[in-house]
């Protein structure tokens, strides 16, 4: 579903999805005309809220949006900001929220408003390109190994 709420462009929302600890795992490849507003975004709800994690201007970012937009972290500048195809991840859990593009975590951040909502992506003046999609429990620390089954 795609919904348009005043000021918050273009929220594509999984349709029906509503979680609380949960990730959006994609590749993900930024276009023109501008790369600085395409996000994953967690957490929308029709309040209007949604937090949304991306890389404008080439610095991973996590942002907030409550009837206007507010930065809630900045991570550090990226050596390339060529529109390749990246593996980004966003995820919530509790009160934490990070961001990871290749496997590097770009922003580890809080909120003690985070709340259960829907899981999308949102763009603006932009193009995001998308692909092998993935909306899964998450979990910090999140395991770092998968064990056989016991037989």
């Amino acid at each position: 579903m795609v919904t348009q709420p005043e000021k918050v462009d273009s929220t594509i929302r999984i349709k029906g999805l509503s979680m609380d600890n949960v990730a959006i795992d994609a590749k993900a490849r930024t276009g023109p005309p501008a790369r600085q507003h395409p996000m994953l975004a967690l957490r929308i709800s029709d309040g209007p809220c949604l937090y949304g994690a991306g890389v404008p201007y080439g610095h991973g970012n996590v942002f907030k949006y409550r009837g206007r937009w507010a930065r809630l972290a900045k991570g550090n500048k990226l050596t390339s900001t060529k529109q390749v195809w990246q593996q980004w991840s966003f995820g919530a859990f509790g009160d934490r929220l990070q961001f990871v593009l290749d496997r590097e975590v770009l922003v580890d951040t809080q909120d003690d408003e985070l709340a259960r909502g829907a899981v999308g992506a949102r763009v603006w003046s932009t193009t995001l390109y998308l692909d092998d999609i993935r909306v899964r429990k998450f979990s910090l620390p999140e395991p770092s190994v998968t064990l056989p089954p016991r037989k």
